[in-house]
């Protein structure tokens, strides 16, 4: 009976033992829970890259070195539970201050890698744009000695840390053509230019004249009545080209004498459209030059407040200029 009686008691005090322990083990896996899904020890930005082949071991081990997260066996342990250890993506990663390890998790499984960006802005030479490209630290590789003006769209662009310029460029082509192509096919019937490229050279000029985009209809027509009577174009910024070696930007006002510079790119000294575009412009210049304002304007002249008036004819051109320079020398 006493044996019976002990062995009853062995048993009660297994049992307590065993509901001691699974409520200790409830409990240190509710405060594991608790904590990966608790803010953090980061106390600011962390970027983080995660190299493709990288097995989970690793990746938590990684975090934890760096103190994003605070028990990499933790998250080993939840990330497996939640089927998702195979699946963390490679790439350049900036994880917030304060970020929980389910957040971490939860951007490594959605690939949620950091993005850099690049804004290249209208008018720009090529040459500017490689200068840019070159600069950028977060981009890898070398850029082409050269680029064709007017070759890639100006916008803002968003990419992974490591991204080569070679790359990236050719997005900037790709996307530049395919919208550039689309206005051209959708060009009028009677339309005076007879190709893309000399729209793009056009384009370009009116760009860098152009302060105002509400303008550029109106400059772009000034332009082709001035190419349908022959005359030469006048431009300021072709001149500033050809005087800079394709920069397209001078550190000095320009000079009467610069007209005069003899360069095929100076719409002052030869007629017609240049050989090449000067700059690379934007899709309101090319819609512009594409559907120019009808009028009888061949001369304009700036107006000193962002904007320029504009002349049928010459003595009408030289008031305006009188203006502009009566303007300049009162707010010297």
């Amino acid at each position: 009976m006493l044996s019976l009686l002990s062995k009853y008691r062995l048993l009660f005090s297994v049992a307590i033992v065993l509901v001691a322990g699974l409520v200790a083990l409830v409990f240190i896996i509710e405060t594991r829970y608790r904590a990966h899904h608790a803010a953090g020890p980061l106390r600011q930005y962390q970027e983080f890259h995660l190299t493709a082949g990288h097995g989970l071991n690793a990746i938590s081990s990684s975090l934890e070195e760096q103190g994003i997260i605070e028990d990499a066996l933790t998250f080993r342990l939840i990330a497996r539970l939640q089927g998702v250890g195979q699946r963390l993506k490679a790439g350049n990663y900036r994880f917030p201050q304060r970020v929980s390890p389910a957040q971490v998790l939860a951007m490594l499984v959605e690939g949620k890698t950091h993005l850099y960006s690049i804004t290249i802005p209208e008018g720009l030479s090529s040459q500017q744009i490689l200068g840019r490209l070159r600069g950028n630290n977060q981009l890898s590789g070398k850029t082409p000695d050269s680029l064709a003006e007017a070759s890639i769209m100006p916008e803002t662009y968003h990419y992974e840390k490591g991204t080569s310029r070679q790359k990236l460029i050719e997005m900037m082509q790709g996307k530049w053509q395919e919208a550039i192509q689309s206005l051209w096919d959708k060009r009028p019937d009677d339309y005076p230019l007879k190709s893309l490229d000399e729209v793009l050279i056009l384009a370009s000029i009116v760009e860098k004249e152009a302060v105002r985009e509400s303008e550029m209809p109106t400059i772009a027509g000034v332009f082709l009545n001035r190419l349908r009577k022959d005359m030469k174009l006048q431009s300021d910024p072709t001149v500033i080209y050809a005087i800079s070696a394709g920069l397209g930007k001078i550190e000095r006002r320009l000079l009467r004498k610069d007209w005069k510079f003899p360069h095929d790119h100076n719409t002052y000294y030869r007629k017609g459209l240049p050989p090449t575009p000067i700059a690379h412009p934007g899709l309101a210049a090319v819609k512009a030059t594409l559907n120019p304002k009808t009028t009888d304007y061949i001369f304009f002249v700036a107006d000193g407040e962002g904007g320029h008036r504009f002349a049928v004819t010459l003595k009408e051109h030289n008031a305006n200029v009188a203006k502009l320079n009566a303007l300049r020398k009162k707010l010297r």
